[in-house]
Formats: structure tokens, C-alpha cells, sequence
């Protein structure tokens, strides 16, 4: 995702030097494609690029598409009438937006895509691991709810491991809920 990254902010510069700052940066329409969707590369993705544009230089990211009826949509599975695991990407994001305010959080692992945000009472992280390899995680504060988001566990709790180790699963999206 680095190199994605290195794009965006390569336009936003090429803006800048040509006396567009004030102009704004907009992705619009993004989408893995279908490709990769309901595979278990595609809540990953998703999740991944949701994390990033949360500090890219961009102004505006509209995600394509959202609706259930098309098989252009990417959140939901027209024939079967059911979300796909990226829907409950936007879930887990949803709980970060709501709680208001982004805060750092950091991995010791540069595979690993890291996302915080907290409120005065409680925070959370977005967690995603797009290799294929599952990792072992210590936090360094109590973990009170753990989600996992994969193709075969929707938004689904997983057990809080009483060691603390967490063993996170590839190709997934994990959010984590901490008190404050």
C-alpha cells in the first residue's frame, strides 16, 4: 500500500506546484473490482484502503458501489441477497468515525495496517492483515471485545485470549475495543 500512498501524495504535490492548493483531492468510484470480490482477499483490501485514506492527502473518497440490487456492487451479494464480508468493513469503520477522535496506535509488524480512534471513555483499532499469514499480536492494554472480519467470519467476536496473545488470522480485518 506504500506505493498507493506515494501516488496520492505525488498528485497532491503535483497540484500544489501547479497553484492548485485550495483544489480538492478526490477518489471517486474506488473499488478492488470484481476481481477480487466475496474471495478472502477482498475484506482485506477494502479494509486496508480505508485505513490509508484516513490520513492521505485526499479530500474526498467515494467508495463504488454500495448498493444491493447490481452486480457492480461490492458490499452486497445480489443473487444470495446477503452482505459481503467488505460490508462489514465499513462496519468497523463506522465504529471508529463514531467515536470521534483519531489516535496513533502502532504495530511492531510493517505488514500489519493499523487505524485508532477514541472518545473519553473508550477506544478501538482497526486492525488489517492483508498477507496470507497469520501473526501473533500482544497488546499493550487490556483488549475488552475482539471482531474479527473474513469471508467465513462476518463481523463475528472471537474470544479474547486470556494470555493476551492474539493470534490474528490472515487475509483479515480485526477490531479491537479497549476502556480508556
Amino acid at each position: 500500500f506504500s506505493q498507493k500512498e506515494a501516488v496520492v501524495e505525488k498528485i497532491r504535490q503535483q497540484l500544489d506546484a501547479y497553484g492548485f492548493t485550495e483544489a480538492e483531492s478526490i477518489l471517486d468510484e474506488w473499488s478492488p473490482g470484481p476481481e477480487t470480490r466475496d474471495t478472502p482477499l477482498d475484506a482485506p483490501l477494502i479494509g486496508a484502503v480505508l485505513a490509508s485514506l484516513q490520513d492521505a492527502p485526499i479530500d474526498i473518497a467515494n467508495f463504488y458501489d454500495g448498493r444491493a440490487e447490481t452486480s457492480y456492487g461490492a458490499l452486497f451479494d445480489p443473487v444470495h441477497v446477503r452482505p459481503f464480508a467488505t460490508y462489514y468493513d465499513f462496519v468497523a469503520y463506522n465504529e471508529l468515525y463514531k467515536l470521534g477522535t483519531q489516535v496513533e496506535v502502532s504495530v511492531d509488524c510493517d505488514e500489519l495496517i493499523v487505524l485508532g480512534a477514541a472518545d473519553e471513555e473508550k477506544a478501538a483499532v482497526l486492525l488489517v492483515n492483508p498477507t496470507a499469514q497469520s501473526t501473533k499480536l500482544t497488546m499493550d492494554k487490556p483488549c475488552e471485545k475482539w471482531v474479527i472480519i473474513d469471508p467465513r467470519r462476518t463481523y463475528e467476536a472471537s474470544s479474547v485470549p486470556s494470555d493476551g496473545l492474539f493470534r490474528i488470522p490472515g487475509l483479515s480485518v480485526s477490531l479491537f475495543w479497549f476502556h480508556k
